[in-house]
């Protein structure tokens, strides 16, 4: 069994199997070119239809679907939501008319722009139809649709990223969607950016402030500063190995995080490193991290899932099953150990998540499979917590 899995590390000298695996974001950063306009918000609020919107719905998703009433903390919305797909789906303008999120409209690349504290998501608009980002991370299936000439977004990322919860009554088709309870701590980033002739470069990396807990906030800190100073040592020394070659075209380096759970004294998160040196394409590779905020250690899936003596054979049931109904699967994989690092936590599931052409190819990018919590806790287990 493969259980033996060490936290990868930017080193430049690599075997060619690592090179492989250093590079996946190239396909899905080139998506997150293009978007709509704040007059078009308005309009949509207003139930209106705007020109630059039907300019760009050739692409409109065709939909058959149920209407949803939707509330905001027990108020009643003017604004309803969808049933499609068996998802429920609300408007993007919901969360700025409701939610008092911020919303903006960069109308050069006709992308909204939602902010929730260290969280923002952006929505673009081109003509194959609607392409979402979060904090620079693809958001893939299910990701935001024009449906009906409107902007609607997943009600699950409001859940997953944006700290929401929702009451569903199947009765009367009514979603209250309220704030989540979240850990009393503060997200910031460490932004570091350069562009030259070598090399563009924008880094954002993550921190933490936890009033009343400075020990557990240096200990997540210094495992999250250690992150981003291997990194920032890989560019340096893969722009000393480019002296001299002034022909290249500049490299690229960026690195992000997104924050998956921040809810009942656990913080999870990932964080993508992308690079291009040259080549056919980029590659980005992927670390998990999930804390205990009442000391700052991180959590083993041991500690997560230990109390369900079968919880291994569950998560590689899962795991090998997802592999084998994926197109293109390499064939190889044996298991993961307690000691794998690569999943987060999110509200109601735990994700694993496997390099590029570790399993899969190129164009699979990141392969993940996730497993409901159900599957993996007992009512009586230490974390019982995380069950819905």
């Amino acid at each position: 069994m493969n259980s033996k899995r060490k936290r990868r590390t930017f080193n430049i000298t690599l075997n060619s199997k690592m090179l492989l695996l250093m590079g996946v974001a190239a396909g899905s950063l080139l998506l997150s070119g293009m978007h709509a306009g704040d007059h078009l918000v308005a309009a949509q609020g207003s139930g209106q239809s705007a020109d630059p919107m039907r300019a760009v719905q050739s692409k409109s998703t065709p939909v058959t679907s149920n209407l949803v009433e939707l509330k905001a903390n027990g108020k009643k919305a003017a604004q309803q939501g969808m049933l499609f797909e068996n998802k429920t789906w609300v408007p993007l303008t919901f969360l700025r008319d409701e939610l008092n999120l911020s919303l903006t409209y960069e109308s050069a690349s006709r992308t909204y722009i939602i902010t929730q504290d260290y969280q923002k998501l952006k929505v673009t608009l081109y003509e194959g139809g609607v392409t979402s980002y979060l904090n620079g991370h693809y958001l893939g299936t299910p990701g935001a649709k024009l449906i009906k000439g409107r902007i609607y977004v997943p009600f699950q990322w409001l859940k997953d990223y944006l700290g929401y919860e929702g009451v569903w009554d199947g009765k009367l088709k009514q979603l209250d969607i309220v704030k989540s309870q979240l850990n009393n701590l503060e997200m910031k980033t460490v932004s570091h950016r350069e562009d030259n002739a070598d090399a563009v470069i924008t880094l954002n990396a993550p921190s933490v402030a936890i009033p009343g807990n400075t020990s557990a906030e240096k200990a997540i800190n210094r495992v999250l500063e250690k992150d981003n100073s291997e990194f920032q040592a890989y560019i340096a020394e893969a722009l000393k190995n480019r002296e001299g070659e002034s022909n290249l075209a500049p490299y690229e380096f960026n690195s992000s995080y997104v924050v998956t759970y921040n809810q009942k004294g656990l913080l999870s998160l990932f964080i993508d490193k992308y690079k291009y040196t040259g080549g056919a394409h980029g590659m980005t590779v992927r670390q998990g991290y999930t804390f205990n905020l009442e000391d700052g250690s991180l959590l083993t899936l041991k500690e997560l899932f230990g109390d369900t003596s079968d919880y291994m054979n569950i998560i590689n049931g899962e795991i090998k099953e997802g592999f084998e109904s994926h197109p293109g699967y390499f064939g190889g994989f044996k298991g993961i150990g307690n000691d794998y690092t690569d999943y987060y936590l999110q509200t109601d599931k735990v994700t694993f998540f496997f390099q590029v052409y570790e399993y899969t190819p190129y164009a699979a990018g990141i392969p993940e499979y996730s497993i409901a919590y159900e599957k993996l806790l007992k009512k009586n287990s230490h974390y019982q917590n995380l069950l819905p």
